[in-house]
């Protein structure tokens, strides 16, 4: 497999930083029906903060990608160089759905049933007999 760098095949440019609006702006109906709130004061649906979590998630590539060129930051996308947990179950999840999982696990409700069987911590007690 090449390491060469095809620049057709890369994704257009994160859009400029005046233009990323999260969830400010409304959307014209619902994602999933029955999960958008409508807006009070106009027309449109709120996407109830899920614009915003998807910048906050690609945040960090954009930095990167804006601050190390695109061919520094593809480069090293494709070498595996950028950060990421690389043991345990997460090990065999990419870099952002790794950020997914944990945006996911830090906003989920106490009670929602969570597909995540496997705890990344386990304490166990030594039992002596005396």
């Amino acid at each position: 497999q090449s390491r060469k760098l095809d620049k057709a095949d890369l994704p257009p440019p994160p859009a400029p930083v005046h233009d990323e609006l999260g969830s400010a702006k409304l959307l014209d109906e619902p994602k999933v029906p029955g999960s958008g709130y409508k807006a009070l004061d106009r027309e449109g649906y709120d996407d109830g903060g899920v614009a915003d979590l998807t910048l906050v998630i690609d945040l960090e590539d954009s930095v990167l990608r804006r601050k190390r060129g695109e061919n520094a930051y593809f480069t090293a996308l494709k070498s595996d160089l950028l950060p990421r947990v690389t043991t345990a179950h997460y090990a065999s999840m990419t870099r952002r759905d790794q950020k997914i999982k944990l945006a996911k696990l830090l906003f989920s409700e106490e009670d929602e049933d969570e597909d995540d069987t496997n705890p990344s911590e386990v304490y166990t007690e030594a039992v002596f007999d005396a």
